[in-house]
């Protein structure tokens, strides 16, 4: 019997990706110049959503066929259930991320809350140099002013 965790990120990740797919049919009905940025979001998103769902699949038959090696992800001593609390926490840290990004976008605008999270988030999370998190920043500040001079995009 497959368990009902392994069922249930299917059908998560499938409920994801239908609506990645109709963020990218919605984002074909929009203006010339306001189709670019939704449709290479909607389209990443479908892309990866199904390299995910393949990737479920695969676990599940994987499971049927009785590799359950495959599955079960153990530490020396460890159990399946602290692994799952780690994963647990992990996420939560990264939804965290990502509400505080909203929230500086919100505060802040775009164009200045993207270079300075993608630095400060390199930094401290990842802990990579400050030289590269800082080349980071100003490589997507400039890809920010290079997308608002050829798309005449106007940022929030």
């Amino acid at each position: 019997m497959i368990p009902s965790e392994m069922l249930l990120r299917l059908v998560v990740c499938a409920i994801l990706l239908v609506g990645a797919v109709f963020y990218t049919i919605e984002a074909l009905s929009f203006e010339l110049e306001a189709r670019y940025v939704p449709l290479l979001a909607g389209a990443g998103a479908t892309l990866l959503l199904t390299l995910v769902v393949i990737r479920e699949v695969v676990r599940i038959v994987d499971y049927s066929m009785g590799e359950r090696r495959a599955l079960t992800q153990t530490l020396e001593g460890g159990s399946e259930v602290k692994i799952s609390s780690a994963m647990a926490i992990a996420s939560i840290k990264y939804i965290g991320w990502m509400l505080l990004l909203l929230v500086f976008v919100w505060q802040a605008g775009l164009l200045v809350a993207g270079p300075i999270f993608a630095g400060v988030f390199l930094r401290v999370d990842s802990r990579v140099s400050l030289r590269i998190s800082v080349s980071v920043g100003l490589g997507l500040l400039g890809l920010f002013l290079f997308l608002g001079e050829v798309v005449d995009f106007r940022f929030p």
